[in-house]
């Protein structure tokens, strides 16, 4: 705080507090909260003064002491307004090969177990479908399964019982058909989760 701005508040805290000497400013503060800067002169038996810290008045009620205020709560709302953290987001080669950012579907997870708790929401698989031909699995000239799955996923809030819907895709290639199946799957229903999180704020996928 500059000189001037700690006088105007002395002043202001003095006229309220009804005795203008009650109260002196320790000049060799040099933070920016000013209840860290005002101080209260108490009269000592030795006739010294000793400057105590004090807490401001309601004048300045807007300034918190984390040492004896409690932490305000943060509301659903606002948490899922915000930015995702960094380390939350990993990145990977895109199309041009321009670095692309997301969250992973473990990450996703955490963080809805963070945010509306572990039992707060619920994740239902909608529909599954293999895509591309129907009937028998055919192999490539190389003896490989290619395997492409849609899904579709809804993500329900119990508290307020809203809910986000939303679709994904997962393909894989293996030469043992159970493990194309399951990689395919797995990838599909993951794409769809992260889609439909994302729906309800910025916390959830906004990696931009």
């Amino acid at each position: 705080l500059q000189q001037y701005e700690k006088n105007a508040i002395l002043k202001k805290m003095a006229s309220v507090a009804g005795n203008p000497g009650a109260l002196v400013l320790d000049n060799s503060c040099t933070s920016n909260s000013p209840s860290r800067c005002i101080m209260q002169q108490t009269h000592l038996p030795n006739q010294e003064y000793e400057k105590k810290m004090i807490r401001p008045p309601q004048l300045l009620s807007s300034y918190s002491d984390p040492r004896t205020d409690p932490p305000t709560p943060i509301t659903i709302e606002r948490l899922l307004s915000t930015k995702p953290l960094r380390k939350d987001i990993s990145t990977r080669v895109g199309p041009g090969n321009k670095p692309l950012s997301y969250m992973s579907g473990d990450t996703v997870t955490r963080t809805l177990n963070d945010v509306f708790g572990y039992d707060g929401w619920n994740m239902e698989i909608l529909s599954t479908k293999r895509e591309g031909e129907s009937g028998s699995f055919v192999k490539d000239e190389k003896g490989r399964y290619q395997i492409v799955y849609t899904a579709t996923v809804r993500i329900t809030h119990l508290a307020s019982n809203s809910y986000r819907e939303d679709c994904g895709v997962g393909d894989s290639i293996d030469r043992q058909l159970p493990v194309a199946i399951g990689n395919a799957l797995k990838s599909a229903i993951t794409d769809a989760m992260k889609r439909a999180a994302k729906h309800f704020g910025e916390k959830l996928g906004n990696c931009k």
